[in-house]
């Protein structure tokens, strides 16, 4: 999704990843890859950069920001 929105690697972001699958024991290697400063599982609030995303049929909301 970085080069879909033309982030570069180096910058941070606050990450909102929205499923039904239990992430926890990925959060903090997902963290470390995208360079999320902090990864949310909800959002009342708008993000510029918005996916929705299917892998292995398990459907993913992803909203992220630069911050």
């Amino acid at each position: 999704l970085r080069k879909k929105y033309a982030l570069k690697k180096p910058d941070r972001i606050e990450l909102v990843i929205q499923t039904d699958y239990d992430l926890g024991k990925f959060i903090k290697d997902i963290q470390n890859k995208v360079n999320a400063k902090k990864i949310l599982n909800k959002t009342k609030k708008d993000y510029p950069y918005q996916s929705k995303e299917t892998i292995k049929n398990i459907d993913f909301e992803i909203y992220f920001t630069k911050i």
